[in-house]
């Protein structure tokens, strides 16, 4: 680590206060004053282009100018309008043009004393500061360039006796990092010296034998160029790094040793690669479509199944018109004791089918599909029989309809799983208020366009659910019935 590092992290910014300190009290000397390391540098710096040249603010505009008059009514200044930032006479602010409520008038004296302060606060707080980090930059830049020349060194010893082309290649990657950092160099020196002469330029013109007319009239002047220097950036990080001038020796003898093995093995690594993928992409083609055609046969098979046993359970699914017995062993060649009298009433019968008029009173059962209003909620219900013939006909019902139920939720259940659908999300998305319960519109139409489940499937879900249609449908346990096929035969004994 160099001597000129080590000063730097110890305590260079103390040395560089110092530095600044002096360049401010003695700028009035001599323009060129500054530091140490900017007289160390001065030497270095590049010859900066014209276009350069013309981004340098004239300061020289600043050096003070003679006190001049009103150039409306030719007296002597007075007062100093805020608004307008210039300094007036006594008529102006009575006469005009600066005799409205428009115009916040000052005394000079006052005016002077504020805009003092101001130049000096920012003078102290920014652009000091950007002085200092100006000068810091001048150091690493300083120091950098003395590790590339160090580095160059050592590399140039060892290509000089083989390569003269890689020694040349060497020499222009230093110029231009060189360059590039010279230039850095120029235009920090650049704005420290701008700083540097407006700070004089303010000392000169706020001192004690100063005229406080000559300073208003070049103060926003000064605020302008204070603003231009503050705000114009510079790069802290410096990006030309000497790690990355070409060792070109060294890359070409690892080349020479090892471009041959390596050819080799990757021109192996490469056939061997696009055979496994290859060999990959045929298997995967094979072993996706046995799997997907497997599955959809055993789908297919499975609905089938489910609709022939559906289609065969809504057959035997029958009840007598007339004593509303179910069809079975017990009832079918049984004589109905309510199929006694050759004239019914409007309205009477258990079943949608309708026997002839020739069939009343021959005691025979006529059996059909039951009416809706006589399985509500999966159970028989039927007048002017015993209790005992009731409860057996309706056990009989049930296990029939139960059957019926589970093989519809069946279908149900396989489609959810196919379709990867769950049914418990799809009902609490819209029951907004999380009351267990939704509209029988609602269950209608998710059961219809989620699960596929037909209209007259859902008028059976509806009766069981709801039996006394009040209108809400507790889906949690519909929910229970599709993941838990033992739930329904629980759900009917408890209902």
């Amino acid at each position: 680590m160099s001597e000129k590092e080590n000063k730097l992290k110890k305590g260079s910014s103390k040395d560089l206060g110092a530095a600044l300190k002096e360049t401010t009290t003695k700028g009035n000397e001599s323009p060129g004053n500054s530091s140490p390391l900017l007289q160390k540098l001065k030497g270095k710096l590049p010859i900066l282009t014209e276009n350069e040249k013309d981004e340098v603010l004239e300061l020289r505009d600043l050096e003070p100018a003679p006190a001049k008059e009103c150039i409306h009514h030719q007296k002597k200044f007075m007062y100093y309008c805020e608004s307008c930032e210039e300094p007036i006479c006594d008529h102006c602010s009575m006469l005009g043009p600066h005799n409205n409520q428009l115009h916040r008038i000052n005394t000079l004296g006052d005016a002077y004393k504020s805009r003092v302060m101001m130049i000096h606060k920012m003078i102290s707080t920014s652009l000091l500061t950007k002085r200092d980090q100006l000068i810091a930059q001048l150091y690493r830049i300083d120091h950098r360039i003395e590790e590339i020349k160090q580095v160059k060194t050592i590399i140039e010893r060892d290509i000089k006796t083989e390569f003269s082309g890689v020694l040349e290649r060497l020499r222009v990657a230093e110029g231009v990092k060189l360059t590039v950092l010279n230039h850095d160099i120029a235009i920090l020196h650049r704005d420290i010296e701008r700083i540097n002469d407006i700070v004089r330029v303010v000392n000169k013109l706020t001192g004690d034998n100063a005229e406080p007319l000559e300073f208003l009239l070049k103060c926003q002047k000064i605020n302008d160029m204070i603003e231009f220097t503050l705000t114009k950036p510079f790069n802290e990080k410096i990006t030309v790094d000497a790690k990355d001038l070409p060792k070109e020796l060294i890359e070409k003898r690892d080349k020479i040793d090892k471009i041959n093995v390596v050819q080799t093995v990757v021109k192996m690594k490469d056939e061997l690669v696009f055979e496994m993928i290859k060999e990959h992409e045929a298997q995967k083609v094979i072993v996706v479509g046995n799997i997907t055609k497997a599955a959809q046969v055993e789908i297919n098979e499975w609905t089938k199944l489910t609709d022939k046993f559906s289609d065969a359970l809504k057959n035997f699914h029958k009840i007598c018109f007339y004593c509303g017995c179910v069809l079975d062993e017990r009832n079918v060649n049984s004589a109905c004791n309510f199929n006694n009298r050759t004239i019914l009433a409007a309205g009477f019968g258990y079943t949608v089918n309708v026997p002839e008029r020739t069939w009343h009173g021959t005691r025979r059962h006529f059996y059909g599909h039951a009416k809706p209003e006589v399985t509500r909620g999966g159970k028989l219900h039927r007048v002017g029989i015993d209790a005992e013939t009731a409860h057996k006909d309706e056990v009989v019902f049930r296990n029939q309809y139960q059957m019926f139920l589970e093989v519809l939720l069946s279908k149900v259940r396989k489609y959810c799983l196919e379709k990867q659908i769950k049914v418990e999300k799809v009902f609490s998305d819209h029951d907004k208020n999380k009351t267990g319960f939704v509209t029988h519109i609602a269950f209608v139409y998710l059961l219809n366009d989620q699960c596929s489940v037909s209209l007259a499937d859902i008028e059976k879900f509806k009766t069981i659910l709801d039996p006394e249609n009040t209108g809400k449908i507790p889906y949690a346990e519909l929910v229970k019935m599709i993941n838990n096929p033992k739930y329904l035969a629980e759900y009917q004994a408890a209902h």
